[in-house]
């Protein structure tokens, strides 16, 4: 890629990850961010392979307008 499309695409990834979505964030909140979701979503999958929780249920987003 050139530098135009690198940053076009980079702008836009950006913009994506900050899209907000229909899952309740861990302490408050009924909406996110994508990017907040997948490091919360981390977070529990962390706490799930220490042991630290018994299970794991992954969150699935819908994209909001």
């Amino acid at each position: 890629m050139n530098d135009a499309k690198t940053g076009e695409f980079t702008k836009k990834l950006s913009a994506y990850f900050r899209t907000r979505v229909d899952v309740p964030r861990i302490m408050r909140g009924e909406k996110q961010e994508i990017e907040r979701l997948i490091n919360e979503e981390a977070l529990l999958l962390a706490k799930y392979i220490r042991n630290e929780t018994k299970e794991w249920k992954p969150r699935i987003a819908n994209i909001l307008d």
